[in-house]
């Protein structure tokens, strides 16, 4: 026997729908009520995991994201870990919330940790169970970190991640969803990104079927910058935009000692100068990595400053390097 669907029961009325309609943000631009937001991002240097325990604590305690982006504060959260360890989630997110100016003793109540590795989204009767107890409990957002270990789906079929992406606007729709992807091209790739940011849209770089990039109603995408592991660039793509507007792309920067991330401080000329001084000739691979930073935007640096006359360069071939000249040209002085 066939289920039978009320049709007319399920259709809105226009003139019934109200007009004044606002998405709701927990971090504008990056996290939304009743909607599935998605950060996605390369292995490990992308630092997936250390960026959702910061953003966490600010959305615990309401302190502005990266200083920058305004918090609407809430009360509890679901972590459903594939991956990390809970305890090791606890010492990293008491240490953001402290430096943020929190005691974590008040948040002990508003976190639950989940490591569980049977979850499957791809099940209707498992997304049932889980829904019935993120309503009971009255969390207001869910991670889950990362995605692929929540579904049992073929990650390029289009059938089979639709099914997943239904289930998680599911339990959206009680809650506010995060989940943590991966990007589909190797580090090496991605990392020459202002051509894949300006030239593509984000959700085209997410790994898997296209049901991904069209599933999400917000999207973070983490590219490292140069070979440091505490620099990442973030570019955002939302369905419906945040109030007050948002930057395309930002550089942040962690501090592993605060377990807190700040908008990077942009690259200086006199940085690049100071650093050749003390350790040249170097490279230009070698100079990014002292300086840990973008290679492509180092090398787009010492290209001015050597017309300058600033920078001199040495070698050729695998012997190319640049040095900084010991006494600097005066402005105007060819």
């Amino acid at each position: 026997m066939l289920n039978t669907i009320d049709y007319g029961a399920l259709a809105q009325r226009h003139g019934d729908l109200d007009a004044t309609w606002e998405p709701e943000w927990i971090i504008e631009g990056i996290w939304r009520r009743n909607a599935v937001n998605m950060y996605a991002g390369t292995p490990k240097k992308s630092r997936k995991s250390s960026m959702r325990k910061y953003l966490m604590a600010c959305a615990l305690t309401g302190e502005p994201a990266f200083e920058t982006f305004k918090v609407r504060k809430i009360e509890r959260i679901l972590n459903i870990l594939g991956e990390d360890d809970a305890r090791i989630e606890r010492r990293h997110i008491d240490t953001a919330i402290q430096h943020l100016g929190y005691d974590p003793k008040h948040y002990e109540d508003s976190i639950y940790h989940l490591e569980i590795h049977g979850q499957d989204l791809k099940s209707t009767i498992q997304t049932q169970q889980l829904l019935k107890y993120v309503v009971a409990e009255g969390y207001d957002l869910v991670n889950f970190d990362p995605l692929a270990h929540f579904h049992s789906s073929e990650e390029n079929s289009a059938t089979e991640m639709s099914i997943v992406l239904r289930n998680l606007h599911w339990i959206a729709d009680k809650t506010a969803v995060n989940v943590l992807h991966h990007l589909a091209k190797p580090p090496q790739v991605i990392n020459k990104a202002k051509g894949d940011m300006a030239n593509r849209t984000l959700s085209e770089l997410l790994r898997g079927s296209s049901a991904l990039a069209g599933g999400h109603d917000n999207l973070v995408v983490a590219l490292p910058v140069g070979e440091s592991y505490t620099r990442v660039r973030l570019g955002f793509e939302n369905k419906v935009p945040p109030p007050c507007g948002q930057p395309e792309e930002m550089e942040v920067v962690i501090d592993h000692d605060t377990w807190l991330w700040k908008p990077a401080v942009l690259l200086s000329d006199q940085a690049i100068i100071d650093t050749l001084r003390d350790l040249g000739p170097l490279s230009g691979s070698k100079l990014a990595k002292e300086l840990g930073r973008n290679k492509d935007e180092v090398l787009s640096r010492l290209r001015v400053l050597h017309e300058e006359g600033r920078v001199v360069e040495e070698g050729k071939g695998r012997t190319h390097k640049y040095n900084a000249v010991l006494i600097e040209p005066e402005w105007g002085e060819s």
